[in-house]
């Protein structure tokens, strides 16, 4: 499954969708240089839709290495590296000083 997804030239959005992202980003305000903290984030999907739709400076974390590996390929290919970053951690230790980001969300990992 993972691999038609990743075949996908469009973004396929996990439940909840655009509809779902537009409150996210009317509620907690996001806008350009917003630092945004996705916990969960897979291959980055969420997160890729405010970085492009909100210009927010986007940092996901996720347990499974071969998700997150797959969001950095979407990454590169789309040139948002300089936006955009993955990691693979355990969500339950992340690898950030506590403090640094305006929002996080969790959509599906928690």
């Amino acid at each position: 499954m993972l691999d038609l997804l990743s075949l996908s030239p469009r973004r396929i959005f996990p439940p909840g969708g655009e509809a779902l992202y537009r409150q996210i980003a009317l509620l907690s305000g996001l806008q350009d240089g917003t630092e945004l903290l996705d916990v969960g984030c897979g291959r980055g999907v969420t997160l890729e839709y405010f970085v492009q739709e909100h210009g927010v400076q986007g940092s996901g974390v996720d347990e499974d290495p071969e998700l997150v590996e797959l969001g950095r390929d979407r990454v590169r290919y789309l040139g948002i590296g300089d936006r955009m970053q993955l990691e693979a951690s355990p969500v339950a230790n992340l690898p950030y000083r506590d403090e640094v980001f305006d929002v996080t969300i969790g959509e599906l990992g928690m």
